[in-house]
């Protein structure tokens, strides 16, 4: 592979993309232009000369063991990066960035996120950014609002993805724009349970892309959409964007984004109550999965994968892939990531009746959402924590949180929660012997979700089920006794 820099004055995003540095320190030297020993440094100061030395020596002197963490491989770039800062040298400093290290197909700024160095990656953006001009102040706006994203800090990630997005309209950068507005969607739909904003984000997405022609843009315009309508329960509309998606990425050979697009097939499916139809795709992302380079999309894999087990009852395959996502989510720093994955292993014992396990990994998920701010998701996981209480015949913990996910549901207008929150309160009553409230409560909450529209109706239905099944084997079992002494 040629190593290069463009001849042309660093100006832009576009000047940058196609470097490629994939060989040692001397020749990143070389082509950063630094040569200590040229008349070009002799009017530098001490101080600055101390900089430029500690470069070369970065450069240059630095090898990491062969068994080192990606961080570790890179380190030697890093610290020539924070020097040229230390000098103001920001041109050099930002070039930096853009090596690709180890012939990957990404440069250093992008795979730092993948490896999950989220702070690094803030780090680095933070001391370029307003340095240089306004196309590369796109570039580190739109890493910004990613990582803080990926820390579980959705307000700060919306202010930095709409400066880029002011910034690329005011400039007329119109694929910063569709990553404006997809990172917006993103946010307001993940973090914030803001359906019709994202909704509105990932339609100008959509539009700007195919307007520009940036595929990969479309495949993630579509995708966002699928999620939005997903949760609207129009699963057919969903899937439909998600074929569209398929077509594309394979059609550009792009093997990230078609595992992203397999993986939303597989999980909508199990949405619509047919995780059997779903696992079909997840084998097709397994029979390709030496080759997922991102580590969050491989917890995202991973964590689904458990999910479509647990739906299936098949709890020692669940387990295995949510404890290697969970380990791998944890490592990253994702605390948005990890609440999924804390609410699914909680979901999976307490399908399999240990309860107390189950509260046990719910309430580190419930302290996360609070922290976040997803009132959406902190109302499933008190629901959650109700459920596993009423279960354990603690009633009065029960309806405490019941009461709770209805006051949440109330204030922000959400139907599933609402009849998730009436069902916590029928099983509630079913333990504390209050058999009638509670049936009248269970037929109001399947009236509000139906079992046969929604993977989250059906499981419902089968907790009253379960609750009313398990009350009437101890009244079978208490005849017993009684007539066989």
């Amino acid at each position: 592979m040629t190593n290069y820099f463009p001849e042309s004055e660093l100006k832009n995003q576009a000047s940058l993309k196609d470097i490629n540095f994939t060989t040692g320190g001397e020749l990143v030297l070389h082509q950063l232009g630094i040569d200590l020993s040229t008349s070009q440094l002799l009017n530098l100061s001490p101080w600055e000369f101390a900089h430029y030395m500690a470069i070369e020596n970065w450069l240059t002197q630095y090898q990491p063991k062969p068994d080192a963490s990606y961080l570790e491989q890179v380190q030697g770039y890093l610290e020539a990066f924070h020097h040229l800062c230390e000098v103001s040298d920001w041109e050099k400093a930002s070039r930096i960035l853009f090596i690709n290290h180890n012939y990957s197909s990404k440069p250093l700024h992008e795979q730092l996120g993948n490896c999950g160095y989220y702070g690094e990656q803030i780090e680095l953006y933070s001391r370029l950014l307003d340095k240089l001009n306004r196309d590369l102040d796109c570039v580190f706006l739109h890493g910004l609002g990613w990582a803080y994203y990926h820390l579980g800090q959705p307000h700060t990630a919306i202010d930095y993805h709409q400066k880029l997005l002011a910034i690329a309209c005011e400039i007329q950068n119109r694929k910063a724009e569709a990553q404006a507005r997809g990172g917006l969607g993103e946010i307001y739909y993940w973090c914030l349970d803001r359906f019709e904003i994202a909704l509105g984000h990932y339609q100008e997405q959509l539009k700007i892309a195919r307007e520009i022609k940036e595929q990969k843009q479309e495949i993630e315009a579509l995708d966002g959409l699928a999620d939005v309508y997903t949760m609207f329960g129009k699963f057919q509309k969903s899937i439909q964007y998600l074929q569209q998606a398929l077509i594309i990425s394979r059609q550009i050979g792009d093997i990230d984004m078609e595992l992203i697009i397999l993986k939303s097939l597989g999980s909508t499916y199990r949405l619509m109550g047919r995780p059997d139809r779903g696992l079909k795709f997840f084998e097709q992302i397994l029979d390709n999965y030496d080759r997922i380079s991102d580590r969050r999309q491989e917890w995202s894999i991973l964590n689904n994968l458990g999910v479509i087990y647990i739906t299936l009852n098949q709890y020692q395959n669940a387990i295995e892939y949510l404890e290697k996502a969970l380990q791998i989510i944890q490592e990253i720093g994702d605390k948005f990531g990890e609440s999924h994955t804390l609410a699914a292993i909680g979901a999976m014992y307490a399908r399999s009746g240990k309860y107390d396990m189950a509260i046990s990994y719910f309430k580190p998920h419930l302290r996360i959402t609070q922290k976040i701010g997803n009132r959406y998701l902190e109302g499933f996981a008190r629901a959650n924590i109700s459920y596993c209480y009423g279960c354990s015949k603690q009633e009065q913990k029960a309806i405490r949180y019941a009461k709770s996910v209805m006051k949440i549901a109330r204030e922000i207008g959400d139907r599933q929660l609402k009849g998730t929150s009436i069902i916590m309160f029928a099983c509630a009553y079913w333990y504390k012997k209050k058999y009638l409230r509670s049936l009248l409560l269970a037929a109001i909450a399947i009236i509000i979700l139906p079992p046969w529209r929604s993977e989250n109706g059906k499981v419902l239905f089968n907790t009253v089920i379960k609750t009313i099944d398990q009350f009437l084997a101890t009244i079978i079992k208490h005849f017993l006794k009684i007539f066989n002494p």
